[in-house]
């Protein structure tokens, strides 16, 4: 068993963190999951039946969190299982900055070798090889997570654990389920501060094994003693510690595919919410994979950004947040995203370039939302949770034909998911092999329309036949850009933004400009004019109190009879 100093319970006490209000059926829930990783004892499993838990991150910090709302009873039970074990010796790693706690002999020294290792070397030098490993793969995490990424490390812990170097525990963990875990000690008056990492000792029975485990969990953990450390926890946000975490394992370590492993819970449920409120429950190991997409998509600083806005902002509108600020949208992001998903397997050999992960010929194959015949079927009257992708699969029978049709129907709204991930928004998708009005067409044989309240935040992709169709244009409502964009007011030639628009037999159209939180900054009925050959509306970007707007990304909806073209625009007021 492993032995904890009780008195380092006290420093829990001295935060300032206000945890949201929970009702006593999710205390109780979330002091038995916390109780049930401290207490498992059984051989764990690998498959359908495995039974060990990544980490205990979340469940065991949000017990400290609200630790002064559980029943005394409850509480005299939590105290002795915060504080850092006590173990027999340790060792400084190479660089300097972490201190390796470990056992040489009991139920905690490393036990990951194996009966051939013990052919070739004694137990302590085996015990010798594994801390030293440890050490190194520690030193190999900081140097790319604080000097490659550029996140700040971890801050001192006021000398707990015998200097102000960040400590890893190395202990017997497996009668826990766990790969590892970070445990904070807040000593500061706000929500982040120093944190210690316990690391298990003995990997038999994992999905990844010995060392090689040991590598990717520190990767993971000290991860998120970056986030506790310089930015915030939140439990409510325990999908974003958690999958970015997990993503920072296969980019210190590209050869240990230990992500893989939690791939199908994804991929089995695309439809629900990204950022599905699990209220420590602590998933999103499955979701690696957006912060792999972002990294491809935009470089690993959006990764950093995502944790700067983090403190103020929920996860997912800090997403949004920094999508934007790299001159792109969310709603647009999340549907590459579900393009480059629906690109694995053995679909990855038709994905177009630049749209499949570098490792999806490994990943699973997506499970689709909904799957139909056509026809009858030609409307499609649906629900999906929001900042999620839904697949949409259509086996469509003409004469002498048959085709499958893939879409995927796409919802950003970052405010919705934030505010209640569970809520279910309504959209109607029509299917046609013949024109009709608003519709698209795919790929010169079928038209589609997607249409719900708040359309800036739908978008759809459709695939006809393993095939993108349209070149990657992905929303049903943007058809034509606006421009100049972006708009510069210190341009001498830059007076007014032409905006696309459908012509119509009275020549007039509304149109509205949003700013990226969708508030409504200028509404006026417009006159479409054709100065270029197609149908537009001149616009002097100004608000309806005729004054400049601040710099950012705008998004314009301009409603022509029953027809609506949506889009953004880039605004620079320098």
């Amino acid at each position: 068993m492993i032995k904890y100093y009780m008195v380092l319970f006290l420093i829990l006490c001295s935060t300032r963190i206000i945890p949201q209000e929970l009702t006593r059926q999710q205390l109780d829930k979330m002091f038995n999951d916390f109780m049930k990783i401290r207490n498992v004892k059984t051989t764990l499993k690998t498959g359908s039946n495995k039974e060990f838990i990544k980490c205990g991150f979340s469940q065991a910090n949000s017990v400290r969190i609200h630790f002064n709302s559980f029943t005394p009873e409850q509480q005299q039970i939590l105290k002795p299982l915060f504080a850092r074990p006590i173990l027999q010796t340790s060792i400084v790693s190479p660089s300097g900055f972490f201190r390796i706690h470990y056992d040489t002999t009991g139920t905690n020294a490393p036990k990951f070798y194996t009966t051939d290792d013990l052919l070739h070397y004694s137990v302590s030098d085996l015990i010798q090889i594994y801390v030293d490993s440890v050490a190194i793969a520690a030193d190999s995490s900081y140097n790319f997570e604080v000097n490659y990424i550029g996140f700040p490390a971890p801050p001192p812990d006021n000398g707990a654990g015998g200097d102000d170097k960040y400590d890893i525990y190395i202990a017997n963990l497996s009668g826990l389920g766990e790969y590892g875990e970070t445990d904070f000690e807040f000593v500061s008056s706000n929500d982040k501060g120093p944190s210690f990492m316990l690391l298990n000792s003995d990997f038999t029975g994992f999905p990844t094994l010995g060392i090689f485990a040991a590598r990717v969990t520190v990767a993971h953990e000290f991860n998120h003693g970056i986030q506790v450390g310089s930015y915030i926890y939140r439990d409510s946000d325990a999908w974003f510690h958690e999958l970015t975490s997990t993503s920072m394992e296969t980019f210190v370590y590209t050869s240990i595919k230990d992500y893989y492993n939690y791939l199908s819970t994804y991929f089995d449920n695309p439809d629900r919410s990204i950022a599905e409120n699990n209220l420590g429950a602590g998933d999103g190991y499955d979701l690696a994979i957006w912060n792999i997409f972002q990294r491809d998509k935009f470089g690993y600083g959006i990764i950093k950004r995502d944790w700067e806005l983090m403190p103020s902002e929920r996860a997912i509108v800090a997403i949004n947040q920094a999508i934007m600020e790299k001159g792109s949208l969310f709603s647009e992001a999340l549907n590459e995203f579900g393009v480059r998903v629906f690109y694995t397997n053995y679909r990855a050999q038709y994905a177009p370039s630049g749209k499949k992960f570098i490792e999806g010929e490994n990943y699973p194959l997506i499970s689709y939302t909904t799957s139909l015949t056509l026809p009858p079927y030609n409307t499609i009257n649906g629900t999906c949770f929001p900042t999620s992708n839904n697949y949409i699969k259509m086996i469509i029978h003409l004469p002498g034909d048959v085709d499958t049709l893939a879409s995927i129907i796409t919802n950003s709204d970052y405010n919705a998911a934030s505010a209640n991930s569970d809520s279910l928004l309504n959209f109607q998708y029509q299917v046609s092999n013949i024109s009709f009005s608003g519709s698209r067409d795919v790929s010169g044989k079928y038209y589609t329309l997607l249409t719900a309240d708040k359309h800036q935040f739908w978008t759809d992709a459709e695939i006809l036949n393993n095939l993108l169709a349209d070149s990657g244009v992905y929303n049903n409502n943007i058809t034509d850009f606006a421009f100049p964009s972006p708009f510069r007011y210190n341009n001498p030639g830059h007076v007014n933004i032409y905006i696309p628009a459908d012509a119509n037999s009275s020549g007039i159209a509304i149109l509205s400009i949003y700013s990226i939180s969708m508030t409504l900054v200028y509404s006026s009925e417009s006159v479409i004019e054709s100065p270029f050959g197609h149908p537009v509306i001149k616009w002097t970007p100004r608000n309806n109190n005729n004054e400049r707007l601040s710099s950012g990304i705008y998004i314009f909806a301009v409603k022509s009879g029953d027809k609506v073209k949506t889009g953004k625009i880039v605004i620079f007021n320098e």
